[in-house]
């Protein structure tokens, strides 16, 4: 009689703690999306510059990726890249090595554009990556990290 009792006590109270915890999640569901919804809300710190978006469709993109003697600091004049000049041909695959802290990642952000150059330009199949739009530059640039999720195996 006593077990019976139990048991139908954890059967009532089970529903009202499956409650909670979902209510639980919906609480932290809905903090998480209030802090995508301002990521997204937040404006662009490099913007398309006027008319650009309009003045040169960019059908094919092709031909080569060159850095004309880019130097890029994220403050001030501690330089991060110092003159960097090199071309990679249409069709080649290049891969960016070297010490943390080298520039690796500075440079695909930099082709990306989601930095600015302050000396020298970036040309992608000979023009300069400010005279298109961010949308037809970023819809070309693929990038694989190093720590990469796309397949389940080495």
């Amino acid at each position: 009689m006593l077990y019976q009792f139990i048991d139908y006590m954890r059967r009532f109270f089970r529903p009202m703690q499956d409650l909670s915890a979902k209510y639980s999640v919906m609480q932290s569901s809905m903090a998480s999306s209030e802090r995508i919804f301002q990521l997204l809300e937040t404006p662009a710190e490099i913007a398309d510059g006027p008319g650009v978006a309009s003045s040169k469709p960019v059908p094919g993109l092709e031909g080569t990726v060159r850095f004309e003697n880019v130097w890029f600091a994220y403050r001030g004049e501690d330089w991060v890249l110092r003159d960097l000049s090199f071309e990679v041909g249409a069709g080649e695959r290049v891969a960016f090595v070297g010490a943390t802290g080298a520039g690796k990642t500075t440079i695909i952000s930099l082709l990306s554009r989601f930095y600015e150059v302050q000396r020298g330009r970036i040309l992608v199949g000979g023009i300069d990556i400010r005279e298109m739009s961010q949308n037809d530059l970023r819809r070309r640039v693929a990038t694989v990290l190093q720590d990469v999720f796309l397949f389940n195996g080495t």
